[in-house]
């Protein structure tokens, strides 16, 4: 098979989990649907908000074109590796599926013969991780540019954004707010919780392996795998989130706009 028929093979086996797992993006995987979710172009939505901006600074640096084209980008990203990884994930290697107990030895011992599914399954989850992050803090990109006073641009972060929103704004009551202040403090931190040890201690590979040696009894190696069997799964949710926080993010800077308008 030459190489572009084994790319176009692949890329149709990842179309086919997107439908099996009902995994889509910002941009969507349909070219009839482009960028439609719940009856509204996302795109054309994202202009018609940012174009109303009357937020004008001198040596303003936004450029709403960069923003949703990489909005956009990563978006796609965090959809095909998360794709990845439900592929791998029915083929990962399980210690639980090789317990032995060798002579002279009083336990059984499930040791980790890592395969090439499971290799693969660690570097797409820890691509998706990644690219998750760097979509949330595009958003606070965004976001930041319609501040009162803005961070400073090295500083800007999701977490960060979102505390000077309330800080900063009267939008308390506006649902857009309140939704990505909820999400910050639940499923975001928990996303954190997961991204952050990856990116600044160890690798998922390396710190399933020694999990794995730590796992003195079958009930703690159980609740290990139930973790890692998990990851797909989460991936996805943080998909679907992607997108509602952008959806909430224009539902907010629409009111902001409005606001800015009336004065």
């Amino acid at each position: 098979m030459e190489d572009l028929e084994l790319i176009r093979t692949w890329h149709r086996r990842i179309q086919a989990i997107y439908a099996q797992e009902f995994l889509t993006s910002i941009r969507g995987i349909d070219d009839e649907q482009r960028y439609q979710h719940n009856n509204v172009n996302l795109y054309e939505r994202y202009y018609q908000v940012t174009s109303q901006s009357r937020n004008k600074r001198e040596g303003d640096s936004f450029n709403r074109e960069y923003i949703i084209d990489d909005l956009t980008y990563l978006s796609d990203q965090v959809l095909y590796f998360t794709a990845e990884v439900y592929l791998y994930a029915p083929y990962i290697n399980n210690p639980l599926e090789h317990g032995i107990q060798p002579p002279g030895y009083s336990r059984v011992l499930y040791p980790n013969y890592q395969n090439l599914p499971a290799k693969r399954f660690d570097m797409s989850a820890e691509t998706a991780f990644e690219k998750l992050y760097g979509y949330w803090n595009r958003l606070a990109n965004l976001i930041n540019y319609f501040l009162p006073t803005p961070i400073a641009e090295k500083k800007v972060s999701f977490s960060v954004v979102v505390d000077a929103l309330e800080q900063q704004t009267s939008y308390q009551d506006n649902e857009g707010l309140k939704w990505l202040v909820a999400f910050k403090k639940n499923e975001y931190k928990k996303f954190l919780d997961k991204r952050n040890p990856v990116v600044h201690h160890l690798t998922t590979a390396t710190a399933f392996r020694f999990n794995h040696l730590n796992a003195r009894d079958k009930e703690t190696l159980e609740l290990l795998m139930q973790k890692r069997f998990s990851t797909p799964n989460f991936l996805k949710q943080n998909l679907q989130l992607s997108i509602e926080s952008f959806v909430h993010t224009l539902n907010l800077l629409e009111e902001i706009n409005q606001v800015d308008h009336t004065d």
